[in-house]
């Protein structure tokens, strides 16, 4: 019918048809693989991440070791007056229940 309308010869519309079917399905099957790829891309992404912190977990491990401390963090509010060392007197007192 569609051929008539078209005066196309029927086998030349079914093998356009078919052409058209077979980029369809192909298109569909590169879709599929592209998810994966997203997928792997991401899993990359968080692998590279991880490996960041355990190097500078590593970093740490090796001051450590090694004797040297590490830097000393203070919050804003008592940044400006410093901490009296810890000696075995103040300890006692800290741990001395009132």
């Amino acid at each position: 019918m569609v051929s008539r309308e078209l005066n196309v010869p029927a086998d030349r519309l079914s093998h356009l048809r078919d052409r058209v079917l077979e980029a369809r399905m192909s298109a569909l099957k590169e879709q599929e693989r592209d998810a994966p790829d997203d997928e792997i891309a991401r899993l990359k992404a968080k692998i590279s991440d991880i490996t960041m912190a355990n190097k500078h977990l590593y970093a740490k491990i090796d001051k450590l070791e090694a004797g040297r401390p590490l830097a000393r963090r203070t919050s804003r509010t008592c940044s400006s007056q410093p901490r009296p060392p810890l000696t075995r007197s103040t300890a006692r007192r800290w741990s001395a229940a009132p």
